[in-house]
């Protein structure tokens, strides 16, 4: 059974699936440039020191700018990728409004992060890069929940002309920066938020929907079924992560830390890969599970192309020549290159995963993601620091991946049973929304 869609319209014709896929994969390209681009140009530019100020923003934005899509964007693609003209419009506007509010509140929080480091560190240094995205981090959440929006109306095309105001503008901005000496870090974290700003606003051209910030609480009760467990499931994810890390300093040292780091930046552009292509998965699903058919062939094929994808990037860094890797990571690519099977197993992991989870995330099964979770971030922990007391930097690594492989299990098992199970969402949603008043 599909959505009621009413009697209007559609305000944007969808594009075929050839067209559709083109697109993705170039908005892919322009966010990855938007994102990992801009830092490896910084990271050649800057000092030591500027940089570590310009990662601890990059950590921060990391985990804000997922919790929000994992509150707000993701929501929105699973109840309203396929719904009437005047209920997406009205959704929009809420959902945008809410990311605004969310970054105006999460740009408050960078900034008193950013006295607490100026006062214990004893000056701003290290507090510059929290400080200017506490600035930029509103226009960041906005444009970020725009992409979502445009993936959700079958739109990717739109989403991409989206993120090339952002490049285009954020790379200007950096260009002329760049030509001055001893640039400021402070200037380059709001260059990359004025980017953002810009496309977040064009955003409001592109879709004919200005944000209603005052509708954010209306917005968190009407989603408030999958946006908190969701956000829930992010947050466990991230903070195992976080505190396996931190774990492996206490037990090993910074040695060992420096060398999974390292491993993870040479990986990190597959991560970007991911959050792209879940993007447009996510819609997909979604429309697949409204129809009521089964999505497993279509995760299985998500999550074969991802993985194979991310196997293979795996196995050209494996196979690296050292000269090119000390050319690339300097005096770490020996600690790196320790860890990199492990890490790289992960990484697979996850890409192998991806198809399950965005499936569960289609079917409103968010109750299912948190069981993962909390098989999976007990495990992380555990076995992580566990590998790192037996075995330092490579051990560690292998506790991680013997983690993310469980989850990996697991996730798939839960996946294939939630999808023959009944969906009496379907028409629940249905004759909700069709009690609604038309919205003006």
């Amino acid at each position: 059974m599909r959505a009621a869609t009413g009697t209007d319209a559609p305000e944007h014709r969808p594009a075929s699936n050839r067209s559709r896929t083109l697109w993705t994969f170039t908005d892919q390209a322009l966010a990855s440039l938007s994102n990992f681009g801009f830092s490896i140009v910084v990271a050649r530019e800057l000092s030591v020191g500027d940089f570590a100020s310009f990662s601890v923003m990059l950590v921060t934005f990391t985990f804000l700018i997922g919790l929000g899509r994992a509150a707000i964007g993701d929501p929105y693609v699973i109840r309203f990728t396929d719904v009437a003209r005047p209920v997406r419009h009205r959704a929009a506007r809420r959902a945008t409004g809410s990311a605004l509010s969310f970054g105006v509140l999460s740009g408050i929080l960078c900034a008193l992060a950013a006295a607490v480091v100026f006062a214990v560190s004893g000056n701003g240094h290290a507090a510059v890069g929290l400080a200017g995205l506490a600035i930029a981090m509103p226009g960041l959440m906005l444009q970020e929940t725009w992409r979502g929006v445009f993936f959700a109306e079958g739109r990717p095309r739109t989403a991409a002309g989206n993120d090339a105001v952002r490049a285009v503008i954020q790379f200007s901005l950096l260009a002329v920066l760049l030509s001055r000496p001893e640039p400021s870090v402070l200037l380059i974290t709001l260059a990359w938020g004025a980017g953002a700003l810009a496309a977040a606003l064009f955003g409001i051209v592109q879709a004919k929907v200005v944000p209603n910030p005052f509708g954010a609480l209306a917005w968190f009760r009407e989603t408030r079924d999958i946006n908190v467990k969701m956000a829930a499931d992010f947050s466990f994810n991230q903070g195992a992560t976080t505190l396996v890390m931190y774990f492996i300093t206490g037990i090993v040292g910074t040695v060992a830390i420096g060398a999974i780091r390292a491993a993870q930046t040479l990986l990190g552009p597959l991560n970007l890969v991911f959050s792209g292509i879940s993007a447009a998965g996510l819609p997909l699903l979604t429309r697949a599970a409204i129809g009521g058919g089964s999505l497993i062939r279509l995760s299985l094929l998500l999550s074969g192309a991802i993985g194979g994808l991310a196997g293979l990037c795996v196995l050209v860094l494996l196979v690296l020549p050292a000269s090119i890797g000390a050319e690339l990571l300097g005096p770490s690519w020996a600690n790196a290159r320790a860890v990199m099977l492990p890490m790289g197993v992960i990484v697979i992991s996850v890409g192998f995963v991806l198809g399950a989870s965005l499936g569960l995330k289609a079917l409103r099964q968010v109750n299912r993601m948190l069981q993962v979770t909390f098989v999976q971030a007990p495990l992380m922990l555990g076995l992580g620091a566990l590998g790192g007391w037996l075995g330092s930097a490579p051990g560690a690594a292998w506790g991680m991946a013997i983690a993310q492989m469980v989850g990996l299990v697991a996730c798939w098992a839960i996946f294939v049973r939630a999808d023959r199970a009944p969906r009496p969402w379907i028409v629940e949603e249905n004759q909700e929304r069709a009690r609604e008043p038309e919205p003006v």
